[in-house]
């Protein structure tokens, strides 16, 4: 498969126009090179090879994605750098915050941030023994959490549904972000190589991100959404493979 434009494979396996792939196998002193075509396989194979091949650097043993066809147009898989360190921020509220602490645990990666007084979320967890690496504030107050949140950490990411209006807390960590001069990102279609190319133009290493989003009931089912696309992107940029515990 001969080689054109340079793309991630984070960026390759999201395009819905990949028609083949190549991988690099290095093993016992030999490399070898295998390749997958989307129209010689069945949909269910076509999904588990993708979910097992891995892009970036190989190591003595291990397999990696070289080149790919897109819409016709071959493309290099460029070796790109993933074993970046990754602090995960949260306020703990039901919703996107619980789904980025759960995620984080999942993928072993330390997690921080404020909560209201008394661990206050809206479905009376007990978040701070459920999650002892959160901060209690002095203060019964929200807006506050959201804030400090934001300003603490070196970027925030923000989910929040296409089809629905930010809500007001969700709205608060935009415009906290925006004053406060801070990146952030607002993702409202699931995406992990747009947050991916996001994240490598911040050149912080660890990088302290704060996710935040909707509670659970302004936007029932987000959590089930969140979870498997956060501990996802964690994954990618970490370069790790842990998988859920």
């Amino acid at each position: 498969m001969s080689n054109g434009m340079s793309r991630t494979w984070a960026d390759v396996r999201d395009d819905p126009r990949l028609e083949a792939f190549t991988i690099q196998i290095d093993a016992f002193g030999a490399t070898t090179h295998t390749t997958w075509v989307r129209a010689q396989v069945t949909d269910g194979h076509w999904r588990r090879v993708l979910s097992i091949a891995q892009g970036g650097p190989g190591e003595p043993g291990t397999s990696r994605v070289v080149s790919a066809v897109v819409a016709g147009e071959p493309v290099t898989v460029t070796e790109t750098d993933r074993a970046r360190r990754l602090v995960i921020r949260s306020g703990g509220q039901t919703g996107v915050d619980r789904a980025a602490l759960d995620a984080a645990i999942a993928c072993d990666l330390t997690y921080t941030g404020f909560v209201p007084k008394g661990g206050l979320c809206e479905d009376g967890m007990d978040l701070l023994a459920a999650y002892p690496h959160l901060v209690e504030m002095d203060r019964v107050d929200y807006p506050a959490r959201t804030i400090a949140n934001v300003q603490a950490a070196d970027a925030t990411l923000v989910i929040s549904p296409a089809n629905k209006p930010l809500g007001k807390g969700t709205a608060l960590t935009v415009r906290a972000a925006e004053r406060a001069g801070k990146p952030h990102l607002l993702l409202q279609r699931q995406s992990v190589s747009t947050v991916l190319t996001w994240l490598d133009g911040i050149d912080t290493d660890p990088l302290e991100l704060n996710v935040a989003g909707p509670r659970e009931s302004g936007a029932p089912g987000i959590y089930a959404a969140a979870l498997p696309f956060l501990t996802r992107l964690f994954t990618e940029f970490t370069g790790t493979d842990r998988g859920v515990r």
